[in-house]
């Protein structure tokens, strides 16, 4: 289980996101978001383009978020400041 965690929390080796779709963008959140690793999910959010941005907004669960709070803050936060 230790290696799961590593692989979702671990950011990519090359530098660069490597995610080619919003669908990958979610599920990477949703991934992140269950394992409460937060702050490195508002990383993520701080790497997305506009038009990616807005397509996970849209398909984002906000409730789950809203549910998790005080520690989901770094996660909305980061929305709000980039929306």
């Amino acid at each position: 289980m230790a290696d799961s965690r590593e692989r979702i929390r671990g950011p990519p080796r090359d530098g660069r996101e490597g995610f080619t779709s919003p669908r990958q963008v979610l599920r990477r959140l949703m991934l992140l978001s269950e394992g409460r690793q937060y702050r490195e999910a508002a990383t993520v959010v701080g790497r997305l383009g506009p038009s990616v941005l807005r397509s996970v907004v849209a398909e984002l669960p906000m409730d789950i978020l809203i549910e998790a709070l005080p520690h989901s803050t770094y996660l909305l936060e980061s929305f709000f400041n980039r929306g």
